[in-house]
């Protein structure tokens, strides 16, 4: 037989443990948009595609009540702009790289099977900031962000570190990127962002104050 049985017996609990995972970051996400348009840390932050996820296989809807269904993804993420940025009335995915400058993202992440990064102990929650430059200015940011999202590698790419925040650059290629200029990541476990309290520690708060020191520099 070329499936054991155990796996069988085992598939039910995997299942609702499965099913709490995605709730927990189905959570985590919509605390963290609450935290960061309010700006309490001194900075406001909106994010794009405002009721979808970034996921490895295809988005699903923020607040679909069944994001299960869909084929198990191990990356799901979202990205961020300076509120700022925002025109009243218009669609923030539609806005042009130009007129934006940096992003941020926040993506968890499964912390296995991935081809390019080795495997981790558990889940983890990778926080970044970008200064993403395609060779055409005028690119919707959403679709700037696809390219982020879709190309990627922190392991290849990174050049070094820096109180804790890896640092390198996007570098286009024949797949499909554009993408030029420079990016920050934080890695650390998920389980330390599964309350109101370590969203705040591990994300906002990390997160506003290297924005300012980079605003502060320009």
């Amino acid at each position: 037989m070329f499936v054991e049985s155990s796996w069988i017996d085992k598939a039910p609990e995997s299942y609702r443990n499965m099913f709490a995972y995605y709730e927990a970051i189905k959570t985590m996400f919509e605390t963290l948009d609450k935290h960061l348009e309010y700006g309490e840390r001194g900075k406001q932050f909106l994010p794009l595609s405002k009721n979808q996820v970034f996921a490895h296989h295809t988005d699903f809807a923020m607040y679909d009540q069944h994001p299960y269904n869909t084929w198990l993804s191990p990356w799901y993420g979202r990205f961020y702009i300076d509120k700022h940025c925002y025109v009243e009335n218009c669609n923030i995915d539609d806005y042009l790289a130009k007129d934006v400058g940096r992003l941020a993202f926040v993506w968890v992440w499964m912390g296995c099977y991935d081809p390019c990064v080795a495997d981790s102990k558990e889940p983890e929650c990778w926080l970044g900031t970008s200064e993403p430059q395609p060779s055409d200015p005028t690119l919707r940011i959403y679709d700037v962000a696809k390219m982020m999202w879709s190309f990627f590698r922190v392991e290849t790419t990174t050049e070094g570190e820096t109180e804790g925040w890896l640092n390198g650059r996007f570098y286009p290629n024949d797949c499909g990127s554009q993408l030029n200029g420079p990016w920050k990541i934080r890695r650390f476990p998920f389980v330390d962002i599964t309350t109101p309290y370590g969203i705040d520690r591990c994300i906002v708060a990390p997160l506003t104050k290297e924005f300012q020191s980079s605003h502060n520099n320009n």
